[in-house]
């Protein structure tokens, strides 16, 4: 269930703080939504922030309840106008509420269950509570590695989800997914705000051919959209990491939730398998393309190999991108994971000039 401009008398008002999700309003909001019944009522809610979230607040909210039964706990995100990334992609809030309201159940992957879905641009009022699943793996103080068993899991989830949405008329009929060429475009504006101030700050701490990588990445990273411009589109998650992933295990039986669905583009697979192969052993990288094109093949979708590789390497440069976003905002944490990124990342990066010329 969600709230639109046009249905939004049918819930009680978006909530603006956590301090507004209170006993009453949940009451309301769960009793609107199905999620408990008209006699069952909402008696105890103790919020606890579990961080600032990509576009705002996140909150984890352990609930009680009277004449019936609900869900023990949810987590609530909440809009803030402070959020660095929602200023500079404020389409976060529309794309997630979009995604929940028309096809979160029908994504082809497991995801949270939504309980309340609630956006007004025209208010700045946003509010999604959903299932509370656990959560991922930081992954900015740390350099993860999939495990053998995770990433095939991974792959044949994420194959399936592609294989279900390829060329999709739905996707393309659905005016909050981005097209991957604007998302591109906006990403190419922020790349060429950065590069002036990434540039003097990371000069002495970069290679001679990092330097010039980086130098020239606006147009290395315009060129790598031209390159996949044409591939076949799908729905992309667009921020596959360790952080947005919730595995659970049942004996030898591995499976798993994806998390934050704020970054989807109707793009190339690439750019999601690219985001995978990030997390994973070099080594391992051919076995892993050949089982995610297997998985397609088993759903009559047929890619060449060649090309497919090609795509990889040019999507490769979206985590160029984040090195140097990360990069300038000034921070000992962002410093380190920019690093990190790229000690890790930077020979695709160095391969993808190479295709890209």
């Amino acid at each position: 269930m969600a709230t639109t401009e046009s249905n939004q008398f049918k819930y009680p008002m978006i909530p603006r703080t956590i301090t507004d999700v209170d006993d009453d309003w949940l009451t309301a909001a769960f009793q609107k939504s199905g999620i408990i019944t008209t006699e069952c009522k909402v008696v105890q809610v103790k919020p606890e922030k579990t961080g600032p979230g990509v576009a705002g607040s996140v909150h984890r909210i352990s609930l009680s309840y009277t004449n019936g039964e609900g869900p023990q706990s949810a987590i609530v995100k909440l809009h803030s106008c402070d959020s660095f990334a929602l200023q500079r992609f404020p389409n976060k809030l529309a794309t997630e509420s979009g995604f929940y309201r028309d096809i979160g159940d029908q994504s082809g992957v497991k995801v949270p269950q939504c309980y309340y879905n609630a956006f007004l641009p025209t208010e700045g009022s946003f509010c999604i509570i959903m299932e509370d699943v656990g959560k991922g793996i930081e992954t900015i103080s740390a350099s993860i590695r999939f495990s053998e068993q995770q990433l095939f899991c991974l792959l044949s989830e994420i194959a399936n989800m592609h294989a279900k949405w390829w060329q999709s008329t739905k996707l393309e009929s659905l005016n909050w997914i981005r097209p991957l060429k604007t998302d591109a475009d906006d990403r190419l504006k922020l790349l060429q705000s950065f590069i002036p101030e990434f540039i003097p700050k990371w000069s002495s701490e970069l290679t001679p051919e990092m330097l010039e990588l980086f130098k020239n990445l606006p147009e290395l990273f315009k060129k790598a959209t031209d390159y996949v411009m044409s591939s076949p589109r799908t729905l992309i998650h667009g921020d596959i990491n360790p952080g947005n992933l919730v595995w659970n295990e049942a004996g030898e039986v591995l499976s798993l939730i994806i998390l934050d669905w704020q970054d989807i583009i109707f793009g190339p697979a690439a750019r999601d398998v690219s985001s995978i192969l990030s997390y994973t052993k070099p080594e391992s990288h051919s076995t892993a393309v050949t089982y995610y094109l297997d998985v397609l093949n088993k759903h009559g979708i047929e890619y060449s190999s060649e090309r497919f590789q090609n795509e990889l390497v040019a999507c490769s440069l979206f985590g160029a991108f984040v090195a140097a976003g990360r990069g300038v905002l000034g921070t000992v944490e962002q410093d380190n994971a920019c690093r990190r990124l790229i000690a890790n990342r930077g020979y695709a990066w160095v391969q993808a000039a190479k295709l890209l010329g």
